[in-house]
């Protein structure tokens, strides 16, 4: 593999620690962007999806039945179905990422903007 060969990877990381009641957050800062002036053709490069998934689930955030996913594209996904919602974000941006158990609620901030996903 070489160095430019990154540009095509997909990544994902879990916490090592989980909840199952209560409310808890955590936040995302983009710092800046991976150069991948030698793709050609990517539409969709440098997007980060964060959000929330059970034990069970894959690295594949918002693609499993107890996945839920918030991406740069603006797009929410959860079981493989996208769908638009909010606004893109990328490098400079602050992503929060909320969970209410006992509301049966997710929620997504960004600086000056609040979404809601129930």
């Amino acid at each position: 593999m070489s160095e430019k060969g990154f540009g095509y990877m997909w990544a994902g990381a879990k916490a090592t620690y989980g909840v199952n009641r209560g409310s808890v957050c955590f936040e995302v800062r983009i710092d800046m962007d991976n150069d991948v002036s030698h793709l050609e053709n990517e539409r969709d490069t440098n997007v980060l999806r964060c959000g929330w998934s059970t034990i069970s689930a894959t690295m594949q955030l918002g693609e499993d039945n107890f996945s839920w996913g918030y991406g740069g594209t603006g797009i929410k996904s959860v079981n493989s179905k996208f769908s638009k919602y909010g606004i893109n974000f990328g490098v400079g941006d602050v992503i929060g990422s909320f969970l209410v158990s006992l509301l049966f609620t997710i929620a997504y901030i960004s600086l000056s903007f609040r979404q809601l996903v129930v």
